[in-house]
């Protein structure tokens, strides 16, 4: 991941805020920068896995229909 992909901020109350440019949905805080990174780190890969996972479906399920 680039580090211009993403931005991370510190809070008023101390922590981090971490978001993904590109998508509004991959956000979190943390209480260190190193953490607020490897928590961003993950939600992009579950964010990225969930795609997948819809592709899958809607392939299974555009199969099932012309079959």
């Amino acid at each position: 991941m680039n580090n211009l992909d993403y931005v991370i901020e510190p809070s008023k109350d101390g922590g981090y805020f971490a978001y993904f440019r590109c998508n509004a949905q991959c956000k979190t805080y943390a209480a260190t920068l190193e953490e607020a990174l490897d928590k961003l780190i993950e939600n992009i890969n579950g964010y990225v896995e969930g795609m997948y996972l819809v592709e899958e479906y809607n392939w299974i399920f555009t199969e099932s229909i012309f079959k």
